[in-house]
This record gives structure tokens, sequence and C-alpha cells, in this order.
């Protein structure tokens, strides 16, 4: 096929088996290595910078980065940390749309004292479903958090879910 290699490891006519694990350990290793790198490498070679932005109401990360890069990034981080259920849950993803289906618990709801849970029509601190969409824009990529659910959404809010999203591509 091209673009495939083919690795032989022989000692007088016998396949070495020890040879093979210790070359797929070591490439293993490599590319690891390597994809876990380049993002920091691409970092530290560019001046640019993100930029979280107020628009309006809103709050959006301006990343100087193509979109598929960006998505591939986030897609890697958010199926790492976002495993918390009911504090932060990556739910969904659509590469197509470059789209993810995020459940998170602001800070503002963490934050509610008994008194104002007690006096809300929210009995319980609950999370709440996100949509953290991604945007092409030229050359870079446009971060947004839009409310999926019925539950209040304030631009506070937005811009720490935001902040903590973008915190993974710094």
């Amino acid at each position: 096929r091209a673009g495939s290699s083919e690795v032989r490891c022989d000692q007088s006519g016998q396949s070495a088996e020890s040879c093979l694990t210790a070359l797929e350990q070591y490439l293993g290793a490599r590319s690891a290595t390597a994809s876990s790198s380049s993002w920091t490498a691409q970092r530290l070679a560019s001046e640019q910078t993100l930029q979280l932005r107020q628009q309006g109401d809103e709050w959006e990360v301006l990343i100087p980065q193509p979109i598929d890069r960006v998505w591939a990034e986030l897609n890697h981080y958010l199926s790492l940390d976002f495993t918390q259920e009911g504090q932060r849950n990556l739910l969904a993803t659509s590469a197509d749309d470059y789209e993810f289906l995020v459940e998170y618990m602001t800070e503002t709801e963490r934050g509610r004292n008994p008194l104002q849970i007690v006096f809300s029509p929210d009995v319980r601190r609950m999370s709440q479903q996100i949509r953290l969409a991604l945007e092409p824009n030229g050359d870079q990529t446009v971060l947004r958090a839009i409310n999926a659910s019925e539950r209040s959404f304030s631009a506070d809010d937005q811009r720490e879910l935001l902040e903590r999203v973008s915190g993974y591509l710094r």
C-alpha cells in the first residue's frame, strides 16, 4: 500500500519477537510525545495569543489556529477532563458541526448558599447543558458557549466556562 512501511526483525532467519516489541514501544512513545507537544510547539512558535472578548452581551474566544486543529485539541481535552457527572461532563460531539454538548455546573450555581436554594424554583444545585460551538474565521477559530437548557446562563457564567475550556489551549 502507498504510504505504508514494513519492518522486520530477524535473527538467524527467525522472527525476533522482543525486537518487534521494543520497536513498537519506541515508535508509540515517539508518536505520543510528538502529538502532545505539537500544539505547544505551535504556540511557542507564534506570537499570537487567544483573545477572550465581549461582543454585546455575549463572550467568545478568538483562537489563532484553524478550526480542524482546534476541534482536535478540544475534543482530546474535553474527553479527558469533562468526565465528572453532575459537575462537568462531555455528553456529545459533532465533528461535522464543530460542536460539543457538555453538562456543566457554573460557579454561580456551585456558589449558591442554602437560603438561595430554598427560595428558588430549583431546590438543589444543578448542572445544565451548554453547546460549545466552533466557527471558522479565516485562519482563526471562534469559540462560543451557547445555553442549551432551560436554566439561566449569564454572561459571567459564559465567560467562566470559556475561560476554563480555552485554558486547555494556552
